[in-house]
């Protein structure tokens, strides 16, 4: 008889298994303890018992388990597991619309915003977003095809909530930001006019955005050291 601590994540876009395998119960007991204190807790601990090391077995005998991605070392699943928990530009602006609706060009900007702004207070971003240079200002290019395109996708989505084990800050970094920004950008302009150069403050001469559309052109990658160094330049008083 083999024993299979089994470790089963299954999020929205992935089924990860962690397969430990061996015949001695002492280490399935062992091996259960040390990934119980792991930090990351998005999985669930079950025992399967076969006749065979395989994998295969296992489905055997619960086609549950058909389609994981198996992993066999224990350091590689829970750094799997800590990729998958990384926020990401679409869990948030999914998070923003789904609460608050906002139009096309104000999710846009109180996403960078958001980011700016998180990404100097605190050295690092809280989402993974990469901002471009557009016309109109620096623009995540996933967010914004999947807001014009498929929108219906942000009801879709999975909830930041179990991204992260500071949800409550975090939202609450987040509705701040909406707050903030979201009535300084409505109908696209400043008491209803469309912004322009020389009104779009993200277009202010010194600006990340200037900065690498003059350095390297259109639908660049505005990079967090730019942002980091010239942030203050676009600030906005509200």
């Amino acid at each position: 008889m083999v024993f299979h601590l089994l470790a089963v994540s299954k999020q929205k876009e992935s089924f990860l298994i962690y397969d430990y395998v061996t015949d001695n119960v002492e280490e399935v007991i062992s091996e259960s303890r040390k990934i119980s204190i792991s930090s990351i807790k998005n999985f669930v601990i079950r025992f399967v018992t076969t006749d065979s090391t395989s994998f295969e077995s296992v489905k055997e005998i619960d086609p549950y388990f058909e389609g994981a991605q198996v992993i066999k070392k224990r350091d590689d699943f829970i750094a799997m597991l800590q990729e998958d928990l990384k926020l990401t530009s679409v869990d948030v602006a999914a998070y923003i619309q789904k609460k608050y609706c906002l139009t096309r060009f104000q999710l846009l900007k109180v996403m960078y915003y958001l980011y700016a702004d998180y990404l100097i207070e605190h050295g690092k971003p809280l989402f993974d977003a990469k901002f471009e240079v557009w016309d109109r200002g620096p623009v995540e290019s996933e967010v914004y095809q999947i807001d014009k395109h498929h929108s219906l996708e942000w009801h879709q989505a999975g909830d930041v909530r179990s991204k992260t084990l500071k949800s409550e800050y975090v939202l609450k970094t987040i509705d701040d930001s909406v707050k903030k920004y979201a009535d300084f950008f409505k109908n696209n302009g400043i008491k209803g006019y469309e912004f322009d150069d020389a009104t779009n403050p993200t277009h202010r001469s010194g600006t990340p955005w200037s900065i690498v559309k003059e350095r390297d052109g259109k639908n660049a990658i505005i990079d967090d050291e730019v942002i980091k160094a010239h942030h203050d330049v676009e600030k906005i008083s509200i």
